[in-house]
């Protein structure tokens, strides 16, 4: 689901992003880049079971293809929850901005 909330675009994904639905994240990711008016792109992965290397690139990508056009790209991951635990496995919780609520997010 996409949606704008105050001065972002919000993206909000949910299941396993694996091998076979990274490369939806990834066209989703970079569709919201290129159609926001605001400069932020917030992408809610609360819901999220599953955090694949595969998903971890298409947010990699995300935010490469945001700063290239000047989009700053914010991922939300739930204390504890599946996504978190990826980016810290893999030490990308200090790349991404990445916040534990969606209001924390819009709100930076």
């Amino acid at each position: 689901m996409v949606d704008h909330v105050l001065a972002a675009r919000v993206v909000s994904v949910g299941g396993e992003i694996d091998l076979n639905t990274a490369g939806q994240l990834d066209k989703v990711v970079v569709a919201a880049i290129n159609e926001t008016t605001v400069g932020v792109v917030v992408l809610d992965l609360t819901g999220v079971t599953f955090l694949s290397s595969n998903g971890i690139s298409a947010l990699l990508q995300g935010k490469a293809h945001g700063a290239s056009v000047g989009v700053e790209l914010r991922v939300v991951v739930a204390t504890g929850g599946a996504a978190r635990r990826s980016l810290e496995i893999t030490g990308l919780t200090d790349l991404l901005a990445n916040y534990s609520t969606l209001s924390a997010a819009l709100a930076s």
